[in-house]
């Protein structure tokens, strides 16, 4: 029922921001030789126009699945050479200004969130567990080189980059779990903390009564009265022959021990002493709810398992379009492709980059094409044997794989043979270890 009555969902984002600016920079400098005036040093410019792009958006579909995604697009408007309003002017750049510039980097992540109603579930409300997923995508524009003069013209491309991380938690409430059962939640109660089994020691108590009856009672002189109650919290009740009550004064003598003082004579007087005694706790009970409480130690336990992973793709043929994203290819294929742009990772895209020609065949490309992998599981679990003493358990395991190879092509632009790729392999591992059982074990001496 939780289930239905918990679900919702929302038809418009949360927030949508767009932001843009534009920095200028012209510097324009001179210089003249004194020594020779006739002599014309040519003025010397620095100039840089960027305009940059960021674009935000937040959406959160449901209350436990929510989406955002934003983006930074960096352009540069190339001037032409000389100086400004001399040489050129805003005419010339209108056109560079129209296209929104020379894009020169963009990026781009993306994150979506799913908390799991496994809690809604009246038997597992006691757990909780999530979901998240993480995408990245980059575009870095190439380098302008000059052409050379023997092979003719440079293109080592531009360069694309994407990343991604898979997350699932999990956390498992024992103290809830043992809630569920009356009997153990009320030792959790009671065993809270050092000051509710103070106050509970208060409140268990016992009442006794004592009473007696055909006393004399002299005008103004004191009766002695033994009760054995062994307690001083007593309330004292004199009563006539009637059994009406009497007003009489009070002296308490010891936790056994009383006196009665009447301003009359009162024959066959009834006195009743009501004591309240502070119950002790019975020790086989004491022994049971310790020995329950130790069994109920594992308080938490928290689970995390992620995996990563990464490419870099040097030389790459294509750039983006006004707005950071891909663009058609010669096939039809749009370029880089929606998984690479949401950060999914394949071990031959590489591959099949260079075989649809995404990749430039310039042998001057030196860079390597790169993947790495990243997978980390990690256990959490808090242990309170007794209140006072807490203790948290931790446990790792980390495996990592790097991977490399070059894309560069052949003088006939074909693609060189796996083993003549320059492949790389290398990784990492590591996990915990409870080294107790042979920490204290003798070295072979051999």
């Amino acid at each position: 029922l939780r289930l239905v009555k918990d679900f919702n969902f929302n038809v418009t984002p949360s927030r949508i921001s767009f932001r843009t600016d534009m920095d200028r920079y012209y510097l324009e400098k001179e210089v003249r030789n004194i020594n020779n005036p006739d002599y014309y040093v040519k003025p010397t410019f620095k100039k840089d126009f960027y305009w940059n792009r960021f674009f935000d958006l937040k959406f959160d579909l449901t209350r436990n699945l929510r989406f955002d995604f934003s983006n930074a697009h960096h352009a540069r408007i190339d001037e032409p050479e000389g100086r400004w309003n001399h040489d050129y002017g805003w005419e010339q750049l209108k056109d560079t200004i129209l296209n929104f510039g020379r894009s020169t980097s963009y990026y781009q992540q993306f994150n979506a969130s799913y908390t799991i109603p496994i809690n809604k579930i009246p038997l597992l409300d006691w757990t909780t567990a999530s979901a998240r997923y993480n995408g990245t995508y980059g575009w870095d524009v190439g380098p302008i080189i000059p052409d050379d003069p023997l092979y003719g013209p440079i293109n080592l491309g531009n360069t694309i980059k994407n990343s991604n991380t898979i997350q699932l938690n999990g956390q498992l409430n024992f103290v809830n779990l043992y809630n569920k059962v009356p009997f153990l939640k009320e030792i959790n109660d009671k065993y809270r903390n050092a000051q509710t089994r103070a106050r509970e020691a208060k409140t268990r108590t016992k009442t006794r009564i004592f009473t007696d009856d055909r006393i004399y009672l002299r005008e103004g002189r004191g009766r002695f009265v033994v009760h054995k109650l062994k307690t001083e919290n007593i309330v004292v009740e004199v009563f006539d022959e009637n059994m009406q009550p009497a007003e009489v004064e009070t002296e308490i003598l010891s936790d056994t021990r009383i006196r009665v003082t009447s301003a009359r004579a009162i024959r066959n007087a009834t006195i009743r002493v009501t004591g309240t005694i502070e119950k002790g706790q019975s020790p086989l009970l004491f022994i049971a709810e310790s020995t329950v409480r130790i069994l109920m130690s594992v308080r938490t336990l928290n689970l995390t398992y992620s995996q990563s992973g990464g490419t870099l793709l040097p030389g790459y043929n294509f750039g983006i379009n006004t707005f950071g994203f891909g663009t058609y290819s010669a096939n039809g294929f749009v370029e880089p492709g929606l998984g690479f742009m949401t950060g999914w990772q394949d071990p031959d895209y590489a591959y099949k980059a260079f075989n649809r020609g995404a990749l430039t065949t310039d042998q001057n490309l030196n860079e390597a094409f790169a993947m790495n992998h990243t997978e980390r599981f990690t256990a959490r679990m808090s242990v309170e044997p007794f209140n006072g003493l807490k203790i948290d358990l931790t446990a790792n395991r980390m495996y990592s794989t790097n991977f490399s190879e070059y894309y560069t092509a052949n003088p006939d632009g074909s693609l060189p043979a796996d083993t003549a790729r320059g492949r790389i392999f290398s990784g990492n591992f590591s996990m915990s270890y409870i080294s107790l059982g042979t920490a204290f074990e003798r070295i072979n001496e051999e």
